[in-house]
């Protein structure tokens, strides 16, 4: 796995007491790619360990739309 990044509210400091984390995450092409099963156990274990809602994204799943500013205002984690 390539390093995570956040967009979320939590990251910008604006969040409010229902926003979830998103995170997107990129995969080194030359690896195995973990299964959605392993990205949504990833998740509910994220989620149990903040207490919050996160929703995990890969980074070529990002709407083409929002893909540029989604990037610009993210926020390097990992």
């Amino acid at each position: 796995m390539r390093p995570a990044s956040t967009c979320s509210a939590h990251a910008r400091g604006d969040h409010r007491a229902d926003s979830n984390v998103d995170l997107f995450i990129g995969f080194d092409p030359d690896r195995k790619v973990p299964s959605l099963l392993a990205i949504i156990g990833l998740e509910r274990r994220l989620a149990e360990a903040l207490g919050l809602a996160v929703t995990i994204t890969t980074r070529g799943s990002l709407h083409p739309l929002m893909k540029d500013a989604i990037e610009r205002d993210a926020i390097r984690i990992g």
